[in-house]
């Protein structure tokens, strides 16, 4: 799959259905250095949104449970296309894993520096080498380290 990366940044779509957070999410994300390119409250708009941006599209943010709905549609999707997507949820990670999502798992209330891991870390293998517009520095001590080490094939781009 071809993506649209432009110099810095990722192309991003927020699938989440509590305003706030996504509001905050979106501007954490462009503070980051991406674009997003589409919010989505409920399944059927993160579908449209998905379909709609193609090959410009990088990573989604994903929450589970969108208006009361599982969003597992939505991974499906992500992952047919192979484009990668980070969960962020207040579920426990032992819950996502059992409902069957893959996507890296930042638990709410989120931390901009993981969030920031987590997406260094899906789109590794789909853009060797890049490190993002702004470095980000995750204490040596952070639980971050345990909860994204197995997604993060960037290290040399991320400073611990």
């Amino acid at each position: 799959m071809t993506h649209g990366y432009g110099s810095s940044g990722l192309n991003l779509i927020v699938v989440e259905d509590e305003t706030l957070v996504s509001m905050d999410l979106e501007a954490t994300l462009e503070e980051l250095g991406h674009r997003v390119i589409g919010v989505a409250s409920h399944v059927e708009r993160a579908l449209e949104h998905i379909a709609g941006a193609g090959t410009a599209l990088d990573a989604v943010i994903l929450d589970l449970t969108l208006a009361g709905r599982s969003a597992q549609p939505v991974a499906e999707r992500l992952h047919r296309q192979g484009t990668p997507y980070v969960v962020v949820t207040g579920l426990e990670e032992s819950d996502v894993r059992r409902h069957g999502f893959s996507g890296p798992y930042v638990p709410k209330p989120y931390q901009p520096e993981r969030l920031h891991q987590a997406l260094l870390g899906v789109v590794a293998d789909l853009r060797p080498g890049y490190c993002g517009s702004s470095s980000v520095e995750l204490p040596s001590s952070s639980s971050a380290d345990v909860v994204m080490s197995r997604y993060d094939s960037s290290s040399a781009c991320v400073n611990r």
